[in-house]
């Protein structure tokens, strides 16, 4: 009487199954709010005619409150959101 033996489990290469991701070239892509840092937000801000610590509390807001949008950045003015029209929030990595 012969034994049956249990089929012994295939392992699978997960980076010869997906394809290789290819990162979008830096200049192929606008700058993100994560792009820059916080001096280069600063002077953004600056030549926009606004304080230099918007800066500060803008960073504050994107990474100690994980805020991905600049309506709930409550500490920001409202009547003045022209570094909205220019600069995204969101991660372009």
């Amino acid at each position: 009487m012969e034994t049956a033996t249990a089929p012994q489990p295939t392992t699978v290469d997960p980076l010869a199954v997906s394809p290789p991701i290819r990162p979008v070239p830096r200049a192929g892509r606008p700058a993100g709010l994560f792009d820059l840092t916080l001096v280069e937000l600063e002077e953004r801000l600056r030549a926009g005619g606004h304080p230099a610590y918007r800066a500060r509390q803008i960073v504050g807001w994107a990474y100690r409150q994980l805020v991905d949008d600049y309506a709930a950045m409550t500490t920001l003015p409202t009547a003045q959101p022209t570094w909205q029209d220019t600069q995204t929030v969101t991660r372009s990595g």
